[in-house]
């Protein structure tokens, strides 16, 4: 089962998407999985205690800001750590733990881990013990780990064998529109792994703009420069901060501890319109600058604009793209992704690029129409929409197709 609700008061509510699940767990083993994460449990046939049938268990990405420990080192606090219950259960047969990172390492080298449990909230500062004997394998992406004891487990790769992070700057508007010729904007950063990005979610009022990968480089040692490039029209300034770029620590991005500025706005024409703002994102001596733009407007502006730049040179599908993203539930859209024959991976792209459900559906269905031209038809829409279990809507967009 992927992504239901944990029954634990002290996971958090605002955490999106889901970063838990829960399932049955049987003699003849069983899978957990953490949907859009890389995360999963994998318990084989015959672990559970001779006295167990059936055991339901249950698995969630703790939270970075939970995570306690020190920074060490560059690469701490750069993978994701997990809980599990029910810990106070030992299995018989190791189970097959996969847990993503969001470093860079040298390639061609041994990569070494250290791994790390504690017993899931017995103690508001609970101790992590070093495990020396779990057995473990280590890629570019992944490190699978394979343990008896159902606990909290996180890991730590050596920092000799890191070369950089995977992070991801991204620029962000208030819902609401400006007011008092005022509008503000806000740039920052989060780790490119799952759980990240809680700022984001903690503000239920910020509307992503742009979201993009950067590779920051461990051996450059620089800050993270956010530079506000320009904004348009020219009727608009920045009011604060004055000074035209923001640096997040080196430390900061070492300990993967997210952080944002905000930028305030300010117009001298009420026919200004909205601003546009172009900010780069830079480490000196690293990689190339990642260019980023952010409009301020309220999301139902930010999403009817998207909608109307695509009218322009529309096909007949728009409209019934349009009707879909307000109709379709946010469990629903990717399973109708599947079956329109659009990968995982595109999908999660979607997920990782725009915020609001109606944008995804939206965008889900337009590189459904450009991926499959001619063959993305309305039949096939039609068709997927049943297999989804939405008849309902299926006879809508086959009553809207005339239009």
């Amino acid at each position: 089962m992927c992504g239901n609700i944990f029954p634990n008061n002290s996971m958090d509510v605002y955490c999106e998407p889901l970063l838990k699940t829960e399932g049955w767990i049987t003699q003849k083993g069983g899978i957990l999985e953490i949907c859009g994460t890389g995360v999963e449990l994998e318990v084989p046939p015959d672990s559970l205690p001779d006295n167990i049938e059936q055991c339901k268990m249950y698995m969630m990405i703790t939270p970075s800001r939970r995570v306690e420990g020190e920074v060490v080192s560059f690469s701490s606090n750069s993978s994701v750590a997990v809980e599990i219950f029910p810990d106070d259960l030992q299995l018989k047969r190791p189970a097959k733990l996969k847990l993503p990172h969001c470093l860079e390492l040298h390639k061609d080298t041994e990569h070494k881990v250290k791994i790390f449990t504690r017993v899931a909230d017995k103690e508001v500062q609970a101790h992590w013990n070093e495990e020396t004997r779990f057995r473990y394998h280590v890629d570019d992406a992944f490190c699978i780990i394979w343990t008896y004891k159902l606990c909290c487990i996180k890991y730590c790769v050596e920092k000799e064998r890191v070369t950089g992070k995977k992070i991801v700057v991204y620029t962000a508007t208030r819902k609401d529109i400006h007011r008092n010729r005022m509008a503000n904007v806000e740039v920052g950063y989060y780790p490119d792994m799952p759980g990240g990005g809680e700022l984001l979610r903690m503000n239920p009022n910020l509307v992503v703009g742009y979201r993009r990968q950067l590779h920051y480089k461990e051996t450059v040692g620089s800050p993270l420069e956010l530079l506000l490039d320009r904004i348009v029209p020219r009727k608009w300034n920045c009011s604060f901060p004055a000074e035209n770029y923001q640096a997040i620590p080196f430390g900061m991005i070492a300990g993967s501890i997210e952080h944002s500025f905000s930028y305030v706005l300010q117009h001298t024409d009420e026919k200004a319109g909205n601003p546009l703002c172009k900010f780069t994102a830079v480490q000196k001596g690293g990689n190339i600058p990642v260019e980023l733009v952010v409009k301020a407007f309220s999301q139902e502006d930010y999403l009817t604009s998207k909608y109307q730049q695509r009218k322009a040179g529309a096909d007949p599908m728009t409209s019934t793209f349009q009707f879909l993203s307000k109709y379709l539930l946010g469990k629903e859209w990717k399973f109708v992704g599947k079956t329109l024959g659009l990968e995982d991976a595109e999908l999660d792209h979607i997920v990782h690029d725009y915020t609001g459900t109606q944008e995804r559906i939206y965008e889900m269905l337009v590189l459904w129409k450009r991926k499959h031209g001619k063959e993305a038809t309305h039949a096939k829409l039609i068709k997927s929409l049943e297999e989804t279990g939405r008849k309902d809507l299926a006879e809508s967009v086959l009553n809207r197709k005339g239009m």
